[in-house]
């Protein structure tokens, strides 16, 4: 995985272009940091994993609970317009991104963890910094 790094991260941008996401801004911060974080500062930010963890299971059952309110039509139609669905789709999307990002981050920093002498050499001929 060590070698999969930089380059998931730069796959990962690149595949939205520059599209601003909350997603992209944290691999793009991601990408520019990490080679100056302290050993402390990279076992701070593997916690995102942990972090992300957390979110998609509060996504689940917050996604399973507007089913049920939907499925027994206890909104009073309210979540029942074209507009208001996207809307609730949009919302869902955003934040599987953003939960997406922490993984990568999250993975990425317990990566550098586990190989420094690797990505000391990697980040010494990184030309996109």
């Amino acid at each position: 995985m060590a070698t999969e790094d930089s380059t998931a991260i730069k796959t990962e941008t690149q595949s939205t272009g520059n599209v601003f996401t909350t997603r992209n801004a944290m691999l793009k911060l991601w990408k520019r940091s990490a080679p100056s974080l302290t050993k402390e500062e990279l076992e701070w930010f593997s916690r995102a994993t942990e972090s992300a963890d957390i979110e998609i299971i509060s996504l689940k059952e917050t996604v399973s609970r507007v089913g049920c309110l939907i499925a027994s039509d206890e909104m009073d139609g309210s979540i029942q317009s074209k507009e208001s669905v996207s809307d609730l789709l949009f919302l869902i999307a955003n934040s599987i991104d953003c939960i997406h990002g922490l993984i990568n981050i999250g993975i990425s920093a317990d990566d550098r963890l586990q190989n420094p002498e690797l990505y000391r050499q990697l980040d010494s001929f990184d030309v996109d910094k």
